[in-house]
């Protein structure tokens, strides 16, 4: 009997040295004059390569806690669209809770001509079931891709690749005015690259979808709800925009809506011209007994271009 309970306390220890060694990260996101600011993206990274390890949404007092999470050097980094996207120093976290250094997030510099105030829906909602994004809503969006809004929502990232996750989870289903979308993740990114921000009205992020919809979804569903007009007769619209970074981008599309009492027809195109680039620098060494046993110097520049059409019906 003394025996089994001693090989049972031996087979427990690295378990419960594996728990000891997890801890609790938290912290506060507050706005320049020192507001909490909720729905704020906090992602937290390895310092060593930027891995994404987990993250974790603001609350309403612009706190946030990540666990749990095992021993290392990490960076928190906060995003919300509207605001400039802020990193934290590196902190080491040894095996009890650590606090964060809180972050103050500045809003983007945008320029406006004439100004409007209107009554209007609050760029994020909470409903029971979902998170809705109303992206028409925000002047900062104009310009940019859907790829590019989605960055900055709530619970989502994305990676250099285009990948798209939901709070750390992969396997997203993603929907157009809820249809499912059948592509493979190059192929989602480079559609949603070439979908300007201005044909969106609103985007829905479910974390915990119903039983309407399959097992694949158990990862979340991200729904884009286009625009549509919901005016009696014919109109339509044009949409152009461009910009210049590294390399120069540019996006062109038009919407045509025929409205009747019975009768709803729509239809819309999108193309779009952008150049993306990865640059990778890496530089390891490798050490043994204080003697430099092997040095590794990598450095990768790829530029590829990309152009999309995307029609709507």
């Amino acid at each position: 009997m003394r025996i089994n309970t001693i090989l049972l306390l031996l087979a427990l220890a690295p378990m419960c040295r594996s728990l000891m060694a997890q801890s609790t990260i938290s912290g506060a996101v507050t706005d320049a004059r020192n507001q909490p600011l909720e729905f704020v993206n906090i992602t937290l990274h390895r310092s060593a390569d930027s891995v994404f390890v987990k993250g974790n949404l603001s609350d309403a007092q612009g706190r946030y806690e990540l666990a749990p999470v095992d021993n290392g050097e990490y960076f928190i980094r906060a995003t919300l669209l509207g605001y400039d996207v802020v990193q934290s120093p590196a902190f080491a976290v040894k095996g009890q809770s650590v606090s964060a250094p809180d972050l103050a997030l500045g809003e983007k510099n945008t320029s406006l001509g004439e100004v409007t105030v209107s009554a209007e829906k609050p760029f994020i909602e909470r409903t029971l079931d979902k998170l809705i994004v109303n992206v028409e809503n925000s002047i900062v969006s104009a310009g940019a891709s859907v790829l590019e809004v989605l960055e900055h929502s709530p619970n989502i990232l994305v990676d250099q690749e285009g990948n798209i996750s939901l709070r750390g989870r992969q396997g997203v289903i993603v929907m157009l005015d809820d249809k499912r979308l059948l592509l493979s993740g190059a192929e989602l990114a480079n559609m949603l690259r070439g979908m300007p921000s201005s044909s969106i009205e609103k985007i829905e992020i479910i974390t915990n979808p119903s039983a309407k919809y399959d097992a694949e979804g158990n990862a979340g569903i991200i729904n884009l709800k286009t625009k549509k007009d919901q005016r009696l007769g014919t109109n339509g619209n044009l949409s152009l925009s461009g910009g210049h970074g590294k390399y120069p981008k540019a996006t062109a599309g038009f919407d045509l809506n025929h409205r009747s009492r019975r009768l709803n027809l729509f239809a819309g195109y999108n193309y779009s011209y952008n150049k993306y680039f990865n640059n990778l620098v890496l530089f390891r060494k490798f050490s043994e007994n204080g003697a430099v046993q092997q040095i590794y110097d990598q450095d990768n520049f790829i530029a590829y271009p990309n152009k999309t059409h995307t029609p709507r019906l």
